[in-house]
């Protein structure tokens, strides 16, 4: 992207919690702060905030990460 360091881009899939849907979205880390840029809207997002979305997965230029959650039941077996 025009003026963004590669490294500072994170492409996530993530569950959209209210549409029940998985969904992709750019997360840019620009003077020390986190944005989501997301096709479902036109509005630049606060990443740090919460906006329905559980991330599952992002990429890096060089690195990737699988986001992992806690079983709400107290005994899997």
């Amino acid at each position: 992207a025009l003026g963004v360091d590669r490294s500072n881009m994170y492409l996530t899939i993530a569950r959209d919690l209210v549409r029940n849907d998985d969904h992709a979205m750019l997360i840019v880390r620009m003077e020390g702060r986190n944005w989501l840029l997301d096709n479902s809207t036109d509005t630049v997002l606060d990443a740090n905030a919460s906006h329905d979305y559980r991330p599952i997965m992002s990429f890096s230029q060089s690195q990737a990460w699988l986001h992992g959650y806690t079983s709400l039941a107290a005994n899997v077996q």
